[in-house]
């Protein structure tokens, strides 16, 4: 990457620590500090993570601790490596930002922090701009996400929030997502750190999705 002129700026680690099994908990664990390590290899200090995925049969009460276990094992780790965990607002357990900011203090580590997620809020039926300021001072990376209401002729990259109403993804600036209030919240937070795209909806991602969000937040940032 260096060769390339190219700054790796996150490693992602798709973890799931709501597990009833205790063996596949010590797994996750395990892999998530390998994951640590192959960061560090690459020399990235922040790699995002999640908490884990509801599941039929587990209680949220369960389901936490689970999450709390492993996120603050992984978080010490973390720590004595020197590399910061970026808990993604993602799922049911740690989809709403009380949630994140929640975990984040009951780990009570400096090495666990929030990656904000802005089109995921929407998906637990919260106002992006509110939870941006809930979480605020724990933000250490940034996905810009835009989600939209899905059409009834739209059968691809549906979700079904709270209220019963349907989204899909849209590019950045297309969607409900009021990004120029998130970043302002981040800007009045002293926030310094990526801002990395993601594109969720069904138009192709390369030629029209990413690019189309490219130039709408170069247009944001000014």
């Amino acid at each position: 990457m260096a060769a390339a002129g190219l700054e790796i700026a996150v490693y992602a680690a798709s973890n799931n620590f709501v597990q009833p099994d205790a063996s596949a908990r010590r797994q996750e664990i395990a892999d998530l500090k390998r994951n640590v390590d192959i960061a560090l290899e690459l020399g990235v200090d922040t790699m995002r993570v999640f908490s884990g995925d509801a599941r039929a049969g587990v209680s949220e009460e369960a389901g936490m601790a689970w999450i709390l276990e492993g996120l603050s094992a992984s978080a010490a780790y973390a720590e004595s490596r020197g590399l910061t965990l970026a808990l993604e607002n993602h799922g049911r357990f740690a989809g709403r930002s009380d949630q994140v900011r929640d975990i984040i203090e009951q780990v009570g580590s400096p090495a666990l922090r929030a990656n904000l997620d802005t089109g995921n809020f929407l998906l637990v039926g919260q106002d992006p701009v509110a939870a941006a300021r809930e979480l605020a001072e724990y933000v250490v990376l940034a996905h810009l996400k835009d989600m939209r209401v899905a059409g009834a002729d739209e059968t691809g990259h549906r979700f079904e929030i709270p209220d019963g109403t349907v989204l899909t993804g849209s590019a950045v600036g297309d969607g409900l997502v009021n990004l120029p209030a998130v970043l302002d919240v981040l800007r009045e937070a002293g926030y310094a750190g990526w801002l990395s795209l993601e594109y969720e909806g069904a138009e192709e991602p390369l030629t029209v999705g990413v690019p189309r969000s490219l130039a709408a937040a170069r247009a944001l940032l000014g």
